[in-house]
């Protein structure tokens, strides 16, 4: 527990708390890889200021026995500037003294989720010596306010997503291809940048939202005990009580490593839910072990629980932070909501992962292949033809736009549109989906407009088919009475886009 002579200032934490909400998206994600670029020189210059940040940390994984790796990645958030740092320690050469001061200063508040023994000690022998009584996780605040302190104890964890979901109302964008992606190559993508510091950007509006009721730094006594003190806990804000109603008591978001805490989870949730219906039923031991271990390999045989079209969230993680949401899960076959169907432009075979459609590198044909949502084999995956290229969703080859259009831009804007009826959040209806497209080219340029449009008129407008159906009908169209203006005319109901969250960019 940090003590308040150690905390720092408290006009500017306490100022900043009581201050406006940290924007869904931070202003700048800055990748730092040199000791002589101009973004390590911004981070000294923030970090010499500090008073709070939120950290992330990335390590090579200890397959080897024996193996002890030290940290390889370093994200931080500082909330004065709205800015997140993601520093590559390898091409720095040392792990930076002003970096380390954020961790062993006891004037800085340093804010994680899931700040364990763990990080402690990759930082440790990172040469970083942590100020235990600065450091502070906020996932036992997460569970407190989610009112998931019983299920703490037998063995369940709350992750990320599922955090941000309940406490935030915000949709983290946790892809599977990108956590698992190589975090030690030398020249790391602008998505895995991206996904790293939404990580530590969300923690630290995590901090914003619970300290004032469970850390701030004039009542350290408010923190969460461990284990025997947390039923005292439950839900103690307002706020609190909305959160365990939305996201339900029966959800849990960390599978426990072992099979009895698994179980006493089941039993959980069968009081709450009645009698489910899993999306498949359980193997035979008749048959064939088809799956190996998403986790540890071939040489394991995995009884998959999903059917094919299907994932597991998250089958390649020690974890399932999507767990309990019930948002577009369906049952496994051993009844836990955990099946999510497989996403445009991948495809799932059955072994309770999924892997993105391979691009094409055929000449003139270059690019991203589309699928079906639900689609089950790699044949599933379809190539464009030449002058078509894959829609921003993966899902069908539209005219070529990347000339005229920015790809990350347009997707980004995409993946922040809201649903018109608040309930649904961010689950878009298709007219809601193309009305967001059109949306969002406009956002970039009139020529990206004219392209998307042409694209929105395809999919809006009744035409000839070719061929007569069993209904006597020689005309379709993908989707009808869709209100949208393919023109990119300003609508009412376009206020459900958030222009706010544009401001992430990569510089």
């Amino acid at each position: 527990m940090h003590r308040a002579k150690r905390a720092p200032p408290a006009p500017s934490l306490q100022e900043w708390l009581q201050g406006p909400e940290l924007e869904e998206y931070p202003n700048a994600v800055k990748l730092v890889t040199s000791p002589t670029s101009p973004h390590y020189k911004e981070f000294l210059a923030e970090a010499a200021e500090a008073w709070l940040v939120a950290y992330d940390i990335q390590w090579t994984p200890d397959f080897e026995e024996g193996s002890d790796n030290p940290v390889a990645l370093l994200q931080l958030a500082f909330p004065s500037s709205g800015n997140t740092y993601v520093l590559q320690l390898p091409l720095l050469g040392s792990f930076p003294s002003r970096a380390k001061h954020l961790f062993q200063s006891p004037a800085v508040l340093a804010v994680g989720f899931a700040a364990n023994a763990m990080d402690k000690h990759k930082l440790e022998i990172s040469g970083v010596q942590v100020d235990e009584d600065t450091f502070i996780d906020v996932q036992p605040w997460c569970e407190a306010e989610m009112g998931e302190n019983a299920s703490v104890r037998q063995g369940w964890r709350v992750g990320l997503k599922r955090a941000a979901c309940c406490v935030l109302d915000f949709d983290m964008d946790k892809s599977n291809t990108i956590a698992s992606s190589n975090w030690n190559r030398q020249e790391l993508t602008s998505a895995q940048v991206e996904y790293a510091a939404m990580d530590v950007w969300v923690a630290l509006r995590l901090y914003q939202q619970l300290a004032p009721v469970y850390g701030t730094a004039d009542e350290s006594s408010k923190r969460p005990k461990p284990a025997e003190d947390w039923d005292s806990w439950g839900c103690r804000s307002v706020r609190a009580m909305a959160t365990r109603d939305k996201c339900g008591e029966a959800g849990r978001s960390k599978f426990a490593r072992n099979g009895l805490a698994a179980l006493a989870a089941i039993h959980l949730i069968q009081p709450v839910i009645g009698t489910v219906v899993p999306a498949a039923p359980r193997p035979t031991d008749s048959q064939p072990c088809a799956c190996p271990d998403p986790i540890y390999g071939s040489d394991i045989c995995y009884e998959p629980v999903c059917p094919p079209g299907y994932f597991r969230c998250c089958a390649t993680c020690y974890e399932a932070p999507c767990y309990g949401l019930k948002k577009d899960l369906q049952l496994s076959w051993r009844g836990i909501y955990e099946c999510i169907l497989c996403e445009p432009g991948d495809y799932c075979d059955g072994c309770d992962t999924f892997a993105q459609c391979p691009d094409n590198t055929q000449a003139n044909r270059e690019g991203p292949r589309v699928s079906n949502a639900g689609s089950t084999r790699i044949a599933d995956c379809e190539s464009c033809a030449a002058g078509m290229q894959a829609s921003f969703r993966r899902d069908r080859c539209v005219e070529s736009y990347s000339d005229v259009c920015n790809e990350e831009f347009v997707q980004r804007c995409i993946r922040s549109c809201k649903a018109e009826e608040p309930s649904r959040g961010k689950k878009l209806t298709p007219c809601e989906q193309i009305k967001c497209e059109v949306y969002c080219a406009k956002q970039w340029s009139d020529d990206c407009l004219a392209v998307v449009g042409g694209h929105c008129r395809d999919l809006t407008t009744i035409k000839d088919s070719g061929v007569i159906g069993a209904d006597g009908m020689d005309a379709q169209a993908t989707v009808i009475d869709c209100d949208v203006d393919c023109n990119g005319a300003s609508q009412l109901g376009m206020a459900w886009i958030i222009l706010t969250l544009l401001c992430l960019h990569l510089s």
